[in-house]
């Protein structure tokens, strides 16, 4: 396997093409799409098929956004169109394969589960599992958390933000992102989620 031509940092996903088939590695950091909305156009232009089978990697993301799921509905719509045998959504999210049942689009996928989590990669918080948060999901959750005093809730969270900075350097963040407006953002996400990892423990471990 090897990676395509148009795998490139500056867009939410990477491609590698083996034996006429496609894998999509959906990135961490796709919840900044808001600010990247064609992603699936470049995707079908750079890789316009035809493909025996297409895999959408979907193991170090979380739930994902409205756009996602928008996208992904055009990738089938183009490449069964062009003769792929089989879309498969590998390891997503359980959140993700609830939204596909409750629109009924389940079926146009062929879908891998995932295996329960490990206890490193697992992250409690309001009482859901989320699996490898990407800094911009843990930002969005400390902005859902506003002023809220619930101090389990709030050290669950930062723990979350610790455990993360830990093992992903601000260099190695930031990247993954062309100069200008969407790495300005993403710096913005990474320092609210390094001053909330700051914060001082609520409760008694």
């Amino acid at each position: 396997m090897f990676p395509s031509d148009a795998s490139t940092h500056s867009v939410p996903y990477s491609c590698t093409v083996a034996d006429g088939a496609l894998t999509i590695v959906i990135l961490p950091e796709f919840d900044l799409t808001t600010l990247y909305q064609d992603w699936t156009r470049d995707l079908l232009a750079s890789q316009p098929g035809p493909w025996r089978e297409v895999r959408i990697d979907l193991s170090r993301r979380g739930p994902m956004p409205s756009i996602f799921f928008a996208g992904l509905l055009q990738l089938h719509a183009t490449w069964t169109r062009g003769g792929a045998a089989a879309l498969v959504l590998h390891h997503p999210d359980p959140n993700v394969i609830q939204g596909l049942e409750r629109m009924r689009l389940a079926q146009l996928f062929r879908i891998e589960a995932r295996t329960a989590p490990t206890d490193d990669e697992r992250d409690l918080i309001g009482g859901r599992s989320f699996i490898h948060p990407s800094i911009a999901s843990l930002a969005g959750r400390i902005t859902a958390l506003g002023d809220a005093d619930d101090p389990v809730t709030r050290d669950a969270l930062r723990r979350a933000c610790v455990r993360k900075l830990r093992k992903y350097r601000q260099k190695d963040y930031l990247a993954g992102f062309a100069e200008g407006t969407v790495r300005t953002e993403a710096l913005r996400l990474w320092e609210m989620v390094d001053a909330f990892a700051r914060q001082r423990t609520l409760t008694t471990p």
